[in-house]
């Protein structure tokens, strides 16, 4: 039994990385869109 909760305990572990990672990512893409948009408002101004 004790073996099973390493081994969940590992599993908790490695998802929580795995969602970390996953939600990195996501922030940097949400940041490259929000500079994109920037970008393109700050042209749109400029005329």
């Amino acid at each position: 039994m004790k073996k099973f909760e390493q081994l969940l305990a590992e599993g908790y572990q490695s998802m929580a990385e795995l969602n970390l990672m996953i939600s990195y990512e996501q922030f940097e893409l949400e940041c490259e869109a929000s500079e994109q948009s920037d970008c393109f408002f700050a042209s749109e101004d400029g005329e």
